[in-house]
């Protein structure tokens, strides 16, 4: 799906790193984990994204980067008890921005901006969510997708 964006508009995806290796506290990525990081790195490949945010876990970290790394950008390292979107809202007017996080954060920081339980935490198996948040003049609108895995479209 292509994605176009009015000028004005500021547009956050929030996805939950890939599959993780095992239970450890900063695991990496198992196998699989590997292949939706690159499903998300196709997936995002004709979308125009101002800058990458994960947090510290190598999980994360390992999700964000294939998409960075191929637009020679930095991922940038945020704190889960910092992380204020209506604030990255304000800082990044009219920027596009992918945040990669956790299945209890990324609801959290949504719903936190929105004012609402709107989305409940992620279960364990879930990894393949994409949240939307547009912020444009002012209004905030959010959705739910969850792209297949075999498809190869951009938004």
């Amino acid at each position: 799906m292509t994605h176009n964006q009015p000028l004005n508009a500021t547009t956050l995806f929030l996805i939950r790193h890939a599959e993780k290796l095992d239970d450890t506290k900063n695991t990496t990525l198992s196998a699989e984990g590997f292949e939706r990081a690159e499903f998300w790195k196709n997936y995002f490949k004709d979308t125009k994204i101002d800058s990458f945010y994960s947090s510290g876990f190598q999980r994360a970290r390992r999700t964000c980067q294939p998409m960075a790394f191929e637009r020679d950008q930095q991922v940038n390292i945020y704190k889960n008890h910092q992380m204020d979107l209506k604030k990255i809202i304000e800082k990044k007017k009219g920027k596009t921005l992918l945040i990669v996080g956790h299945s209890n954060r990324i609801p959290t920081f949504i719903n936190t901006l929105l004012g609402q339980e709107k989305y409940p935490e992620i279960t364990e198996p879930e990894f393949g969510n994409l949240y939307i948040i547009k912020e444009i003049d002012g209004e905030i609108s959010s959705q739910l997708i969850v792209p297949k895995k075999e498809e190869n479209a951009s938004v």
